[in-house]
């Protein structure tokens, strides 16, 4: 989890105040990737392939892992692994002139997970992951739907490669209303997140996918304001 520092400091008479954020902290998980092994490969093929796999730490306790290849001229690997050899993490290869995308689904095996509050009583506000490797332009996507048959859908893309881990956030509110005339965050009855290259190629490593908060932190600015009042106390005290 990357933190930012908080900075309370005083230069003569200036204050400068920084309050602490953090980026994506987990509030509840969605999918640890440390659950059910699952390895879809389409190495050398076209078309689209799917594996059902169970266990703790997924949200309702199923999830689909699906690949679609439309196109792979060289013969190259595609393939998407879960919890394989790469032990706890969502692994995608697509390699050169592959172009494809993976999907994984969270319904509950089609029976949709009875009203899921991504909100987590008002704590959450964005959908996260952690990201552990990219290594060329991917688009990554999410479409929910609630108990009421609402549907919402975001996307972004992510045009640097990484590295190291890094979480990325997509805000509910951001979102966009594709079905019903309101979406209901506390009541989410299916999740869908879709990996797509925007080359025709790619490499990714996921390491968590979870509801985040992206608030920031409270209580550092009171911290930085008192700090400084004791100081300007202190100061004006007299000899």
């Amino acid at each position: 989890m990357k933190f930012s520092l908080p900075i309370c400091s005083t230069a003569v008479s200036t204050l400068i105040f920084i309050s602490a954020t953090s980026e994506g902290a987990v509030v509840s998980t969605i999918d640890t990737f440390d659950a059910a092994t699952s390895d879809v490969d389409l190495s050398g093929n076209n078309g689209f392939k799917t594996e059902s796999s169970s266990g703790l730490g997924i949200v309702g306790g199923t999830r689909n892992n699906s690949l679609t290849v439309t196109s792979n001229p060289l013969l190259q690997t595609a393939r998407s692994r879960l919890n394989y050899s790469d032990s706890g993490v969502l692994s995608i290869s697509l390699g050169t002139q592959v172009a494809g995308f993976v999907e994984l689904d969270y319904d509950n095996g089609g029976t949709g997970i009875g009203g899921f509050d991504l909100t987590v009583a008002g704590m959450a506000d964005s959908l996260g992951w952690k990201i552990l490797f990219l290594d060329l332009p991917t688009r990554l996507g999410a479409v929910v739907t609630d108990t009421s048959g609402a549907s919402a859908n975001s996307s972004f893309d992510l045009v640097s490669s990484i590295s190291s881990a890094t979480e990325v956030t997509m805000p509910f509110t951001g979102f966009t209303l594709t079905e019903g005339s309101s979406f209901d965050w506390t009541n989410v009855d299916t999740i869908k997140f879709q990996v797509e290259p925007t080359t025709a190629a790619m490499d990714v490593v996921i390491d968590d996918f979870y509801a985040a908060s992206t608030i920031p932190e409270p209580g550092v600015g009171i911290l930085c304001t008192l700090a400084a009042g004791a100081l300007a106390f202190v100061r004006r005290r007299p000899e």
